[in-house]
């Protein structure tokens, strides 16, 4: 902790936007003093640099060789699944790879609000300043440049402000909350299967019978297509339904799926809840998608 800590980093940016500072230069100890040291890419550096990324048929068959060992280990959850059938490439540098990429201040907000519901569920007695507290701290937890952060402040004050007054009265407790399936052993066939599910609501107690919610920030307005059959949002609730039926450790019987947006309408100013019951033909149907997107990646279809 005494030592100096030297970052280089260059000068030039590609695009002109303002540099976001390193979560993990962020959250050094304020004791460690930072060296920072600006440098710049020349054209022959440039160049250089591209006379590496020659792909030959050896790196072709070393780079399926690492692919082979990391699908090894694979396990699909619904935001892999979506992100596949959007776009193959999406999901193989996203997903398979873990690409680094800089987090959106949508993505930041987000989960500081999820985080911040989270621990309201936890609560017997529950309050808004309570809510907008816990998001503003989890939001400092959050990497943002310094508009970006005093705008998440106010639009999380007025969102999750008008979203507990709308439902402080039909409240509903969690009898979980961010229920993770990881250790549940869920596989389709020859692929593990994972989700984490938002809130598990009771629907009945004697019949083990539950709800399941997921909440969703931003605009609810044209997101219709997401919520039908074949949407993403959808999918997602089916997804859950598949992983709660097939699931040993799952004790309850999930009996509908909701689609909860915490930010309001901006047409209606109304808040929008989608709760749906999910038949077994339709979990048949998306168990069928899913070995067909299975099958896709072991053959390797997204290098095509």
């Amino acid at each position: 902790a005494k030592e100096r800590v030297r970052i280089t980093h260059s000068t030039t940016s590609a695009s002109g936007r303002p540099f976001v500072a390193s979560r993990f230069v962020a959250e050094l100890p304020d004791a460690v003093p930072v060296e920072t040291i600006a440098t710049s890419i020349d054209t022959q550096q440039r160049e250089t640099l591209a006379q590496l990324h020659v792909f030959t048929p050896d790196h072709e068959r070393e780079l399926k060789e690492y692919l082979k060992l990391r699908l090894e280990h694979y396990t699909m959850s619904v935001t892999h699944l979506n992100n596949y059938l959007e776009c193959p490439r999406l999901w193989y540098y996203r997903n398979l790879l873990r690409a680094p990429a800089a987090k959106t201040k949508h993505m930041s907000f987000g989960t500081a609000v999820h985080a911040a519901l989270f621990d309201l569920l936890g609560q017997d007695a529950r309050s808004k300043k309570y809510l907008v507290d816990r998001f503003n701290s989890h939001l400092d937890r959050e990497v943002l440049i310094p508009a970006d952060r005093k705008a998440s402040v106010v639009l999380g004050k007025d969102v999750l402000g008008a979203y507990f007054d709308r439902y402080q009265k039909s409240f509903v407790p969690a009898l979980s909350r961010e229920l993770n399936f990881a250790s549940h052993g869920v596989r389709l066939a020859d692929l593990p299967l994972t989700g984490m599910l938002d809130k598990v609501e009771e629907v009945d107690a004697k019949a083990k019978l539950v709800n399941v919610v997921d909440y969703k920030t931003g605009n609810p307005d044209g997101k219709s297509a997401a919520l039908k059959p074949g949407g993403a949002y959808h999918r997602q609730l089916v997804f859950y339904q598949l992983l709660a039926d097939t699931s040993k450790r799952f004790n309850h019987t999930m009996v509908s799926g909701e689609i909860d947006f915490v930010q309001a309408s901006k047409r209606t100013g109304k808040f929008v809840k989608l709760k749906i019951e999910i038949d077994s033909a339709q979990v048949d149907e998306l168990s069928e998608q899913i070995k067909e997107v299975w099958a896709d990646i072991k053959k390797m279809a997204f290098l095509d």
